[in-house]
């Protein structure tokens, strides 16, 4: 969040901070890799009420891509992650 002054901020809530890259809690990154890591992490919370059954296997694949602890594992950026998740989904 970034408060009038331009100032950016974590909000103290527990959701959001299991939706927050690993490097950007404890401060020692800022990188497109961190969106990545952030929009697996949602996409992980919203997946995780559907069953194996559902055709998720392959989309969990990616996501465990996009929320790698390393930002070095993590795809390089949303474009790479967004036609990994298509191919995964068949789309």
């Amino acid at each position: 969040m970034v408060d009038e002054s331009g100032n950016g901020y974590l909000p103290a809530s527990g959701f959001v901070l299991r939706l927050v890259a690993p490097e950007l809690v404890d401060g020692t990154s800022m990188s497109p890799t961190d969106d990545v890591d952030g929009l697996g992490r949602l996409a992980e919370e919203l997946l995780a009420t559907l069953n194996e059954n559902s055709g998720v296997g392959k989309l969990r694949t990616v996501i465990e891509r996009a929320t790698a602890q390393r930002e070095t594992d993590r795809f390089p950026s949303m474009g790479e992650f967004l036609a990994a998740w298509n191919e995964g989904s068949g789309r």
